[in-house]
């Protein structure tokens, strides 16, 4: 298969297997944007490539997602993710602020809080204490609530394996975090680091108590509010299905974003975006850059429709202050596609811009991932 990309953004074809083995292309373009207070993302003079692997910050199994690789079959909504670390405004160090995002109509806002810890006092028991202020905070899973310990209370090494459930209690929602502390009885002598990352409206108040990670980064695809999705794994999946999806497969599962800045269905591009408590200046105002991804796909035959891409990921890097947008579309091999255009288009009223596809192939056909 062809493709003549005349956007500005590098794409990617690629084939998947999905439902009982049939095989899809999948094509795959990725944006690099600035982001700017004021205005509108703009498209970056240096484009970064297309992501091929999962980043982690350290051992994957117990550090945090960064970025998610973005070869996956399909997603049904655009996920949301924030990498990099909030910014105290002006960079002057502090205890604790507010931050937040909003996309269109989707927002999330949290506390963050410079690195604290619970300490043991006489006559006031367990109480948190800041051990410095902050100028900086990760606004990935490791600042969250989770992590692990040993059994025995020691000290854990490199190498150790947490899901040795006989030596290891794990947070299974996230042992990257911070603040778990099992059914071991906390040592009076010892500080115990809690998570910088948390719900306003719950904050964390108990040491024993465990509470739900606090997080605007990617969630791996070991975590159970992902692995929910993968389906009925039995015997007979294995002796029937394996090593394709189980018939009850949910495409959920490729959603990386936290469950609250997941899409109901697909962003426009054009939403607007607000910033707050993610770099020094305090807040950011900026939208999506208002253009659409158009395929036209032209089969063996030389027949032709075209078929709009959709934005599902919307990644911002407070960092690099740069905006990773990814468009997809995904159709079965047997289409026997020999031609893929690729258009990078503004977005228009919505009369002006609407696709009426003349459909050359059977909506049934094949299970598309939708």
């Amino acid at each position: 298969m062809e493709v003549e990309n005349y956007s500005p953004f590098p794409h990617m074809a690629i084939q998947k297997f999905g439902y009982k083995g049939q095989l899809f292309d999948v094509i795959i373009v990725a944006g690099t944007f600035d982001l700017v207070h004021g205005q509108p993302l703009y498209i970056s003079e240096d484009q970064l490539p297309i992501n091929t692997s999962d980043k982690y910050t350290g051992p994957p199994e117990i550090s945090a997602l960064t970025e998610e690789t973005h070869l996956v079959i399909s997603k049904k909504n655009t996920d949301i993710v924030i990498i990099g670390n909030a910014k105290s405004k002006n960079n002057i160090p502090s205890h604790h602020w507010n931050v937040g995002v909003r996309i269109g109509n989707y927002a999330k806002i949290a506390e963050v809080h410079a690195p604290r810890a619970w300490v043991y006092g006489t006559f006031s028991g367990w109480q948190i204490e800041y051990i410095n202020k902050s100028i900086s905070v990760p606004l990935d899973m490791s600042a969250a609530y989770g992590g692990y310990q040993k059994k025995d209370g020691t000290a854990t090494n490199e190498g150790d394996n947490i899901n040795d459930k006989n030596t290891f209690e794990t947070f299974q929602q996230n042992p990257a975090g911070l603040g778990f502390i099992g059914k071991q009885k906390p040592d009076i002598s010892k500080i115990y680091k809690t998570a910088q990352i948390q719900d306003p409206s719950n904050p964390i108040t108990d040491i024993k108590r465990t509470y739900a990670p606090i997080s605007f980064g990617p969630l791996a695809r070991w975590n159970p509010l992902r692995t929910r999705y993968l389906g009925t794994r039995d015997q007979n999946w294995k002796n029937t299905r394996f090593p394709y999806p189980p018939d009850d497969f949910d495409f959920l599962f490729y959603q990386a974003a936290q469950p609250d800045l997941i899409c109901k269905g697909y962003l426009n591009g054009d939403e607007p975006i607000v910033l707050v408590g993610c770099n020094e200046k305090g807040r950011v105002d900026s939208a999506l850059p208002g253009l659409r991804l158009l395929s036209i796909l032209t089969d063996k035959d030389g027949l032709s429709q075209p078929e709009p891409m959709r934005l599902d990921t919307v990644s911002i890097n407070v960092d690099t202050n740069q905006v990773k947008l990814v468009w997809r579309r995904t159709v079965p091999k047997s289409w026997e596609l020999k031609h893929v255009l690729l258009a990078a288009i503004p977005n228009g009223s919505d009369q002006a811009t609407k696709i009426h596809p003349v459909h050359i192939h059977p909506s049934n056909s094949s299970k598309v991932p939708e």
